[in-house]
């Protein structure tokens, strides 16, 4: 009696049951039998009887596997002369095709992958279909040929996925892909075209070293992290570039964003040319510092700012998430960049970031409707008088109001520095002498100019006429006295409404943590020459950086400092094999900053800015080695513990060391998330790396320095 199994092809509906002979007391052959535990050996012999056959075979013998459920597979070294059919089998183990040769067609239609799947260095001579295929471990395809037409559509890579250094013969088609773990293109060769149509990286994609002789399109495509992607033309039409960072691409060459979704995507530094993004879609991108060439102006006809997502239902009965944009957020709202009435106006001029410069003023809440009025006056005589566009914004902090003036350029700061400190120096003075000094710009018409002139006086008196009818109703009460004061003197000289509050030198907001001391080896030497360049480069950045050696003096605690660098915005930690040993750079510094995190990864990853060291590679190596320098802790904890016992049993004379063996105790059991999360930030790594980067990768994670008068 024959198996039960019968396979039916998804594209035509043909039905092919199985011709092997029932296992045992089932109805089903020992090749679909889905009792893998107690049929392996039975498996295994029937699997070799098949496989002897294909080689003994005087002409290529086509082997059917479809709907077999393998138990742990080999075909290490096997070559499939005939047509290799695993349709719909699943894998419920690791599978092994290492040095395979497939010479005709490949079909793994709805395969599953249920363990580590391995191709390593597999010749496919003729076609290969991966459609539908899930693979829920570790998929490894590196230094693998693909000769023939190739084709991964639909499938899911829930694991690690790599095709590192293979070869694509002729166009390949990756479309529609899932890619839930990191997916590795590097050193791959694709000497046609590669369609990335639709497909989800949920994580990074790195291209580094990656090969392109033909075009690579990302149609419709979500990529979470791109990485060193250097191709002659990329086409993202359509594309969903959600938190993407294209890392170690500093020029985009002919790439095609038309129609996609950027969304807090990082585009600062880039240097694009003939690029397009007609029709997409800038949400809250960074562009600080691109440089998009003419040709990428040109060809960007009109942008939108603003999108709408929502999930509908698939034919398939699944889900998806679908993106369109905001139509009213068009820009321009009618017409394109660089035609008609835009023609000196383009998508780089809109998007150009305006240069914050931040005022501090004391103004009391009633003074602040008119002051915020006199303000806007100041921003008008500054476009008419010397053409600069001033956008004007306020907000209220506390007893202060902030006044920011943004600006396009370095050369406005400068105008508005020096006319700002004048306009101050004469508020309320008399505007009959005052109007005779004013220059007007030479593009401006007289009667813009009687209009300024005419809206100044009367800013002039009604500012007087505010402050004096605040005063007579503001009541000279105890609660009230200082405000009152404050008014009363502002009605006498108005000018002290505009000037600014002085304010101490802030604390640094970034911080660097590293093992410090007397080392003369190369590793010590190399650690203290990456931290003096890092110091000089950020300082030289225009932000300021803590270190212990220069922002602690004599007498400084240093549970102080690092206290105050747990709680900062960004630490750099210089992770070395002294510092993974150091109870300073551990216990106070990064795990007093993971616990003000609240041990949440994410907010720990944000927080650190991670330069790994050569001797602390391979501490960082895995799991494994991270659980070594875990145990070195809780032995190094236990010890200092019991020694500290002998000396202060009762805790009383010593608290402050028994607060850092609590905290100790602490950071033992959660070493395995804080180190791992460290390790899992992904940056330049080694001395050489580092330091031949010049710290770029560490400058565009930073805070922008904010600029003031």
């Amino acid at each position: 009696m024959n198996c039960s199994y019968i396979h039916t092809d998804k594209t035509n509906g043909t039905k092919t049951p199985c011709q092997h002979p029932v296992y045992g007391n089932e109805t089903l052959c020992v090749f679909h039998s889905t009792e893998t535990r107690t049929k392996t050996a039975d498996f295994d012999k029937a699997l070799g009887v098949l496989l002897n056959q294909s080689v003994a075979s005087p002409t290529p013998l086509d082997l059917n596997f479809k709907g077999f459920v393998f138990s742990k597979a080999d075909f290490r070294n096997f070559v499939f002369r005939g047509i290799a059919d695993f349709r719909s089998a699943i894998f419920t183990d690791d599978v092994s095709f290492r040095s395979a040769k497939f010479l005709q067609q490949a079909d793994f239609h709805k395969t599953e992958f249920r363990g580590r799947t391995e191709f390593f260095a597999v010749i496919f001579a003729s076609n290969l279909r991966f459609l539908g295929a899930n693979f829920r471990g570790s998929a490894i395809f590196n230094g693998c040929k693909f000769r023939g037409s190739t084709a991964f559509h639909g499938c899911k890579f829930t694991g690690f996925a790599s095709w590192q250094g293979s070869k694509f013969d002729t166009p390949v088609v990756f479309q529609s892909n899932e890619f839930v773990a990191d997916a590795d293109f590097r050193q791959a060769t694709f000497f046609n075209g590669v369609d990335f149509f639709q497909t989800l990286f949920r994580r990074r994609a790195d291209f580094e070293g990656t090969r392109f002789h033909g075009e690579v399109q990302f149609f419709e495509t979500h990529i979470a992290f791109l990485k060193k992607l250097n191709c002659p033309r990329a086409n993202m039409n359509g594309a969903v570039l959600h938190t993407a960072q294209i890392w170690e691409n500093e020029r985009l060459i002919r790439y095609s964003f038309r129609n996609a979704f950027l969304i807090s995507m990082n585009l600062a530094g880039k240097e694009l040319e003939d690029c397009d993004f007609t029709g997409a879609v800038f949400k809250a991108v960074l562009t600080v510092g691109w440089k998009p060439d003419c040709k990428t102006r040109l060809n960007t006809k009109y942008i939108y700012t603003d999108y709408q997502s929502g999930e509908v239902e698939s034919a398939d009965g699944g889900k998806h998430r679908v993106y369109k944009p905001v139509l009213s957020s068009r820009v321009p709202a009618e017409g394109n960049f660089g035609e008609g009435e835009h023609a000196n106006f383009t998508f780089a001029d809109y998007l150009l970031d305006p240069i914050p410069l931040n005022i501090p003023l004391d103004v009391p809440p009633p003074l602040r409707s008119a002051v915020t009025n006199y303000l806007q006056l100041f921003t008008d005589f500054l476009k008419v008088t010397q053409g600069i566009p001033v956008e004007l914004r306020t907000r209220a902090e506390g007893s202060k109001l902030r006044v920011e003036f943004l600006v396009q350029s370095e050369q406005d700061l400068a105008a508005i520095r020096k006319s700002f400190a004048e306009y101050q120096k004469n508020t309320g003075h008399n505007f009959e002498e005052l109007k005779l000094n004013i220059s007007f710009s030479k593009d401006v018409a007289a009667w813009e100019q009687e209009l300024l002139l005419k809206r100044m006086e009367n800013q002039f008196k009604y500012l007087r006429e505010e402050l004096t009818l605040i005063r007579s109703y503001l009541p000279n009460s105890t609660n009230d006295r200082l405000i009152f004061a404050r008014v009363d003197e502002a009605t006498h000289s108005p000018e002290v409404l505009l000037k600014q509050v002085a304010i101490s030198a802030p604390e640094p907001y970034i911080y660097v943590s590293y093992a410090w001391g007397e080392d003369d080896t190369p590793e010590g030497q190399h650690r203290e020459e990456i931290v003096n360049l890092l110091c000089e480069t950020v300082k030289a950045s225009g932000r300021e950086i803590g270190r212990d050696k220069t922002h602690m003096r004599a007498g400084d605690s240093i549970n102080r400092f690092a206290q105050e660098m747990s709680k900062s915005k960004r630490i750099i930690a210089v992770i070395s094999q002294k510092s993974l040993r150091s109870e300073n750079c551990m216990v106070l510094e990064l795990f007093k900053a993971f616990r003000h995190c609240n041990y949440e990864r994410v907010d720990f990853q944000e927080q650190i800015i991670a330069l790994v060291m050569d001797d602390a590679k391979d501490i960082l190596r895995n799991a494994l080695t991270i659980g070594e320098l875990a145990k070195f802790w809780i032995s190094h904890h236990k010890a200092r513990r019991n020694m500290l016992a002998e000396i202060d049993s009762e805790r009383t004379k010593s608290p402050n060391e028994w607060a850092v063996l609590d905290a100790m105790g602490e950071m033992c059991p959660r070493l395995p998330d804080m180190v791992g999360a460290i390790k899992d930030i992904v940056m330049k790594r080694g001395f050489e790396e580092i330091r031949d980067d010049g710290f770029k990768e560490v400058l565009s994670l930073l805070p922008v320095p904010e600029k003031s008068i």
